[in-house]
């Protein structure tokens, strides 16, 4: 049965789409071995960025990225574009923010300042 099938309970043409897909969905987060945040492990990665891939969700990343170099430690940034992960973590409105797993933002392009503002009051 392709995914099609599964959810709208309608046949597909059979093109070598469910191949595709079913290969993203062994993947998980990231196009690793990660779980639906884009984290290797729980806790491994302190920000995630999901989306598509889109010029916000790239802005978004860049502003995620700044923001980890002025924080008091080392903070990992990950960019998930994976469909699979970003329904798999419940996301409705890209770009998204995530923090230790957590969503904490959607369908925003936060600043440097309120990605650093939302990681010291999330990452207690």
């Amino acid at each position: 049965m392709g995914l099609l099938e599964n959810l709208f309970g309608k046949s597909a043409k059979s093109d070598g789409d469910d191949a595709r897909i079913a290969k993203a969905s062994e993947r998980g987060g990231g196009g690793s071995s990660r779980g639906s945040d884009g984290c290797k492990r729980d806790g491994d990665c302190a920000i995630t960025v999901m989306g598509p891939g889109c010029k916000k969700c790239r802005q978004l990343h860049e502003h995620a990225l700044a923001a980890s170099k002025r924080l008091s430690r080392p903070v990992r940034v990950d960019y998930v574009t994976d469909p699979v992960a970003l329904a798999d973590a419940g996301i409705t409105s890209t770009p998204a923010l995530l923090i230790y797993g957590k969503v904490v933002s959607q369908g925003r392009v936060l600043t440097e300042i309120d990605i650093v503002a939302l990681f010291e009051k999330n990452a207690g």
